[in-house]
């Protein structure tokens, strides 16, 4: 709300997938599904290789809904000054069908994943209901599903004005999409302003169930590792931080794409401090919530709730532990907390590098040591360099067919956002609105 932006907003998009980024997820896909696959048939039955998968699972799934909500919080907000970068947390979305799909083997193994599938007589009622394998099943697979349909009809109504706007100019693969999205179109005008009267409500029930999935997603498949660790806080903490990697991703995105496709026009600097100020706040929040967490059992003296937290301080885990805590809080904190790092492209990639990678530490750090309580070393390797590199490689292909498809940025200007300097430009009044590539 308050800098300067250009609602004169060119319908842009790469020509080609990106030929660099085609190559790392291919290659990264394919050694991962290669050392994936030699782990499943190692000597412990695959029980690594799917504990791998799961970890992979985790964080992955997680940044694609994450980036999503932070696409819905910013319409329900009515962030206008995100016209122009709120269209790069969409991206993400193109994996969410597929995480459906991946999620499906994690509840097919489930015996050979989780400890009360393993050992149900060690579970009490009512952990023996809610526990039961065809409700947990059936209640991810819901969930998720709902929040994976909803994601992408929020996906549809923020491309449907720009897909309109640029059907002539669609690339060959990707017009009859185009033709999908746009049809019974009823002009322009007609069609921005039902786009935008749907998102606000969408988006509202995107959150809600976003919240929900993601708290049984933290209930079942992180908290019922330990039979005895309850916590009623785990959900929020497992959804925020799934939010934090959304922003974080989306400011990644959005400094990439800036200057490969040549968008300094139309991606200002400020709204780069501002993408860089939520990725700083949401750190922050971030650290409270594992704080609030933290305290409640420590000084409660919950001792249940004890031997989690000190499974994961004690080694071989103490040192991610570490890691975690200071690659989400404390470099961001001190790196971001002026302007220029948050500005500065070279700058926020590095810190936003170091909170992904911090993430994906956080989420092993969650799975890891209730699996393996008591080990000798550290089980980290082969199998989660595979699974990593596997769903890594998907997910950067999910992303790149976005960008090189769709418009990278919202060209349409929704009715609720009027500003005297903001004035939408049709294609008739816009000699700017032309697909480019990189």
């Amino acid at each position: 709300m308050h800098h300067e932006a250009n609602a004169d907003i060119p319908l842009r998009r790469y020509e080609t997938f990106p030929r660099r980024l085609l190559i790392a997820a291919g290659a990264a896909a394919l050694l991962g599904a290669v050392l994936w696959a030699l782990t499943l048939l190692g000597g412990d039955g695959g029980q690594r290789a799917w504990q791998a998968y799961l970890h992979a699972w985790l964080y992955f799934a997680s940044l694609a809904v994450g980036a999503v909500a932070f696409a819905c919080a910013l319409v329900v907000a009515n962030a206008r000054w995100a016209r122009s970068v709120r269209r790069f947390a969409l991206a993400p979305a193109a994996f969410l069908p597929i995480a459906w799909l991946l999620l499906i083997p994690i509840l097919l193994k489930t015996r050979t994943l989780f400890p009360w599938a393993q050992h149900p007589e060690a579970l009490v009622p009512p952990q023996d209901m809610w526990m039961e394998p065809s409700f947990v099943t059936a209640r991810n697979l819901l969930f998720f599903g709902a929040l994976v349909l909803v994601g992408l009809t929020v996906v549809f109504f923020h491309l449907r004005p720009d897909a309109g706007l640029g059907r002539d100019l669609a690339p060959a693969r990707g017009r009859g999409l185009y033709g999908w999205i746009t049809r019974g179109w009823r002009g322009q005008e007609v069609e921005e302003a039902h786009a935008w009267a749907r998102l606000r409500r969408i988006c509202v029930v995107y959150g809600l169930i976003y919240a929900v999935a993601l708290s049984f997603i933290a209930f079942d498949f992180v908290m019922s590792l330990e039979n005895h660790f309850i916590s009623t806080l785990i959900g929020p903490y497992f959804f925020m931080g799934a939010l934090l990697g959304g922003v974080t991703l989306t400011g990644v995105i959005a400094h990439v794409v800036r200057r490969s496709l040549r968008l300094e026009e139309w991606i200002l600097p400020t709204q780069l401090h501002d993408l860089g100020k939520l990725t700083f706040a949401f750190c922050v929040f971030w650290a409270y919530l594992f704080w609030a967490q933290y305290i409640v059992i420590w000084y409660g003296m919950l001792l249940p709730e004890q031997a989690f937290l000190v499974n994961r301080m004690s080694e071989p885990y103490g040192k991610i532990a570490l890691a975690v805590l200071l690659g989400v809080f404390v470099i961001p904190f001190a790196g971001l907390l002026g302007v220029a790092p948050k500005k500065r492209s070279p700058i926020y990639l590095v810190f936003a590098s170091v909170i992904l990678l911090a993430i994906w530490l956080e989420r092993y750090i969650l799975v890891y040591p209730s699996l393996h309580p008591r080990a000798d070393h550290l089980p980290l390797g082969l199998p989660e360099l595979g699974a990593t590199l596997l769903f890594g490689g998907i997910f950067l292909g999910c992303i790149g067919w976005f960008l090189s498809t769709m418009p990278v940025m919202q060209s349409w200007e929704p009715p609720s956002e009027p500003h005297p300097d903001l004035m939408l430009a049709h294609p008739d009044q816009a000699p700017m609105r032309q697909v480019t590539a990189d």
